[in-house]
């Protein structure tokens, strides 16, 4: 102990008296271990994505592959009744479904709204959520049954234990509360705030007249008995397709894929940021490894004749080494502490400003999080052993008496060393320079794309704010958008339930009368003021129009795009039938293509149908294209109009500019996150230069 104790003494004072020396070390040290802990946050993130599910090699989820290669994870409603009733190995299924809006959940003068999901009594034994309050086995077998989330329980009753306690929820429905879910980890793939019974939704009219073996909105978990063939179920799934789904869809294939991919399901953009992540974090190990040794056999020779006199009072190779390994070890520890606290207070807030929105905010709990933190210290003691060690390795290697005399034949051989170390230094740092530059070109190139529609002077209201009394609030929005007509500034108005950058995943496959050729389309509705409002240009044909309101209801705008697909050079009278419900539909107008979602994704067909006369029912946006110079008036007269109509939420609004840039606050993030990282680099290689 006393000699660990000297070793310690001796690194201090040599590293206090090497004040230059020791600052640049831990500066660079410092954030240099800042970002790859930023970078190495998120790949541990993903990597325990869904640990607190137990039994997680049995869960499974269904995918639907349609007859054209497309997949996705919804499937027909009906479809987990029947497996759940014809196959044995089948321990447990569920839905996880939404419908409409969550539901307003009060107790007394309390009331919230929170992410709901309606499941089956099984929910909890596919997914294993501990409850801090009520049994898993039966908290949802009555239909009545509701469990919520700790941060529901807090909102709703304060400290009060609310089990058994009932809630009301839209002012109708009375549910008793059977459990509260304990919080859970950020980064789960399975998030509900609310679980409601799947049994409450067959109350619902337009639900039932939806879930039947046509339509695919209906998501699906399994737990699979161990030791389950999973293509011998997949087999049982096709002759249940083959002998319920509707004849337009028997040739679509159901698969079960292991919940593990369940994290890869956000898209291929969250592959590409792990991977950058682990790439960008190497990279800069390796230059702070580097950087250390270069610092390290910069001093080397200024340290020669103490090594000297040590070897020649008994020290050893090893007792050289040590030390040496002893102070690095202090530079890195301090680093470590400071680069961690940078990184939770500092980094980690950022981060979350561009991932929160969509993979949830990200916080490092030191309790659940402790691997993360010990991978840190063995980096700490590995960089330590390699930069330490290699400096004192080449020291002790010199004859005794060539370094007390000041004679080092080798240094020209070290100084050949210590080149070759800051050429790969700096290689490394150019590399990450190109990167980030073509990165920068890019993402800057897609943000200045032009999106097909007038995204400048355009305000969009939200009117989903959940009036107390929505009949009065109909009518009085009624003045309101006759208000708006009537004013000179306002140019258009529209009333919808999606915008562009809010388009809904809605698709129906539609035939051509004619040809009997199929299209796949995204569709959503749209009134006559849509496509004034957002600018978007007629290719041919005509707009949607109120005073023919009554026909109307059959007749259908689309895009450029989807009447390419269908090899018309005109689309103007062409009937299209639905599948599924056979209506048919005539083609009144082709509007030119637009970016409704962000340019990652090629634009793909697109159909309006008429939305009906401008209202405030069903509709989620109030959308005007106002003149710049009257907008602040318009929106002081607006709010103090909403206020006139009480409501559980707030007056919102958004300009069209900022929703459009909105879309890009990943790859904003991912964009600034990568700027300065390679800022990083040019400053750590620029020091070991120094």
């Amino acid at each position: 102990m006393e000699t660990l104790y000297m070793y310690f003494k001796l690194a201090l004072r040599n590293l206090i008296k090497n004040k230059l020396f020791t600052t640049v070390n831990i500066i660079g040290l410092s954030v240099g271990i800042t970002s790859v802990m930023a970078l190495s946050f998120s790949v541990y993130q993903y990597i325990t994505t869904d640990r607190m599910f137990k039994g997680k090699e049995n869960m499974y989820y269904l995918k639907t592959i349609s007859p054209s290669g497309e997949s996705y994870m919804q499937t027909t409603y009906p479809l987990l009744e029947e497996i759940v009733r014809t196959c044995p190995e089948v321990e447990a299924g569920t839905h996880a479904q939404n419908w409409g809006n969550p539901p307003w959940l009060k107790y007394g003068d309390k009331e919230t709204q929170e992410g709901t999901n309606y499941v089956e009594k099984d929910f909890l034994k596919v997914f294993t959520f501990p409850l801090t309050h009520g049994n898993p086995a039966t908290a949802l077998n009555d239909k009545f049954s509701a469990v919520i989330s700790d941060k529901v329980a807090r909102q709703l009753f304060g400290k009060e234990n609310p089990l058994g306690k009932t809630i009301t929820a839209d002012d109708s429905v009375q549910l008793t509360i059977t459990g509260v879910m304990a919080p859970q980890p950020n980064n789960n793939t399975m998030h509900s705030d609310v679980l409601l019974t799947a049994a409450l939704l067959k109350d619902n009219k337009e639900f039932v007249g939806g879930a039947n073996w046509y339509n695919s909105f209906a998501s699906n978990f399994l737990r699979l008995k161990p030791g389950s063939s999973i293509p011998l179920f997949e087999s049982k799934l096709a002759k249940i397709v083959a002998t319920n789904y509707a004849p337009e869809s028997k040739n679509s294939i159901i698969k079960a894929v292991a919940f593990s991919n369940m994290k890869n399901e956000a898209g291929p953009l969250i592959g590409v940021i792990i991977k950058g992540s682990v790439g960008a974090a190497v990279f800069i190990l390796l230059i702070i490894v580097v950087n250390l040794i270069n610092l390290n056999t910069a001093t080397m020779y200024t340290r020669s004749k103490e090594v000297g006199v040590r070897q020649m009072m008994g020290s050893g190779k090893k007792n050289i080494i040590l030390q040496f390994c002893v102070e690095n070890g202090l530079l890195v520890f301090f680093s470590v502490v400071f680069g961690t606290l940078l990184f939770m207070y500092a980094l980690l807030p950022q981060m979350n400003k561009f991932t929160g929105d969509r993979f949830g905010e990200s916080v490092l709990n030191i309790k659940n999080d402790y691997p993360f933190l010990l991978l840190f210290i063995f980096i700490g003691i590995v960089i330590t052993l390699v930069a330490g060690s290699l400096p004192a390795w080449r020291l002790t290697a010199f004859k005794i008496s060539d370094v007390v005399k000041g004679r080092l034949g080798n240094i020209n051989s070290s100084n050949r060393m210590r080149n070759i170390f800051i050429t790969v230094q700096f290689t490394l740092a150019i590399i990450f320079i190109g990167i980030t530059l073509i990165l920068n070109r890019q993402i800057n190139y897609m943000k200045s794309v032009s999106v097909g529609f007038n995204k400048e002077n355009v305000v969009v209201i939200n009117t989903d704010l959940a009036f107390r009394n929505p009949q009065a609030a109909g009518v009085h929005f009624e003045s309101l958008l006759q208000q708006l007509k009537d004013n000179p500034n306002v140019r258009a108005v529209s009333t919808a339930q999606t915008i562009p950058t809010g388009y809904w995943d809605n698709y129906n496959t539609y035939m051509e009368t004619a040809s009997g050729k199929e299209i796949k389309f995204r569709h959503a509705g749209a009134d006559a003021g849509y496509l004034k409002t957002f600018e978007v240009h007629l290719v041919e044909g005509r707009d949607f129009d109120d005073a023919l309101a009554a026909s109307e209801e059959k007749s259908v705008i689309i895009n450029k795009t989807a009447m390419k697909a269908f090899g018309w050079t005109s689309a103007l009278g062409k009937k299209l039938v639905s599948k599924g419900g056979n209506e048919t539909f005539t083609v009144i107008g082709v509007m030119d293509d637009f970016n409704y979602q962000n340019t990652q994704g090629a634009i793909e067909p697109l159909m309006h149908w008429y939305n009906g006369k401008q209202k405030l029912d069903y509709n989620n946006y109030l959308s005007i294209n106002v003149a710049p110079a009257y907008q602040k008036k318009l929106l002081e007269q607006l709010q103090h109009d909403f206020a006139a109509m009480p409501s559980r939420r707030s007056f919102k609004y958004s300009y069209m500019s900022d929703l459009v840039n909105n879309q890009y606050t990943l790859l904003n993030g991912i964009l600034t996150t990568t700027n300065f990282i390679a800022f990083l680099t040019i400053l750590v290689a620029s020091m070991g230069m120094f």
